[in-house]
């Protein structure tokens, strides 16, 4: 679905005429329609780790602790992922993020963490022990490109009537009525519970779910299982 036509979806629930266009357009309430859109967007992708804005970087290390800066390693980083910084050279997890007090605590002490650590400050990913340069290390984030142009290049809000949502439209477009029934001073209770509804079952299927797989031997990375054996109690 296109910007245009979340837009003109949302009109309809409004009770608006149907815009033709809306990046061109000079009607006030068009306006509106697209700032409530766009912030919509902007809120909604911060809201929870959707499957659609996951994104994998991989880069060459500097022998200091001071690495890059996130933005300089990939353009559209909005947020790490817990848990999956890896270096691919040396195959280990690297650990953290360490808050500032444990960051001086190991900077302070004689002996180097056990494993590998990292800490996120002003923007700056930061490794210690310091590896050395041209290791291979990998992670895992939250894209900001919630939206895309037709032939995917990514983009932070819609900025051509044929734009598309990276993330669920049907939402986008929810947001946008409730948004824009706010902004208007109306009420805008019901079209906000319905929008709470549909966001929740969203993130209760996002991205799938394992199954409890009752057969043995399936490998481990196929699905959570229950052990072999007997279950008589």
């Amino acid at each position: 679905m296109s910007m245009l036509e979340i837009i003109q979806e949302a009109s309809d629930l409004l009770g608006l005429s149907r815009p033709e266009v809306v990046i061109s357009s000079v009607d006030k309430t068009v306006r509106a329609l697209l700032a409530a859109l766009n912030a919509e967007g902007k809120a909604l992708s911060r809201r929870a780790d959707w499957k659609a804005l996951h994104q994998e970087v991989t880069f060459g290390t500097s022998a200091t602790s001071e690495q890059y800066r996130l933005s300089d390693i990939a353009a559209d980083f909005g947020r790490l992922i817990n848990n999956s910084i890896w270096n691919r050279t040396t195959k280990q997890r690297i650990h953290g993020p360490l808050n500032p007090r444990e960051w001086q605590q190991i900077q302070a002490t004689s002996n180097p963490p056990m494993n590998p650590t990292y800490r996120i400050g002003g923007g700056m990913l930061y490794l210690y022990p310091p590896p050395e340069a041209g290791q291979s290390v990998s992670f895992a984030y939250i894209s900001t490109f919630w939206c895309e142009t037709p032939d995917h290049y990514g983009r932070t809000k819609f900025m051509a009537d044929n734009d598309v949502g990276r993330l669920d439209e049907h939402l986008l477009m929810l947001g946008t009525v409730w948004r824009f029934l706010q902004s208007k001073g109306l009420p805008y209770g019901e079209p906000f519970a319905q929008y709470e509804r549909a966001v929740h079952s969203a993130l209760s299927r996002d991205g799938g779910r394992h199954e409890l797989e009752m057969i043995p031997g399936l490998g481990q990375f196929s699905a959570p299982r229950a052990p072999d054996g007997n279950w008589n109690v």
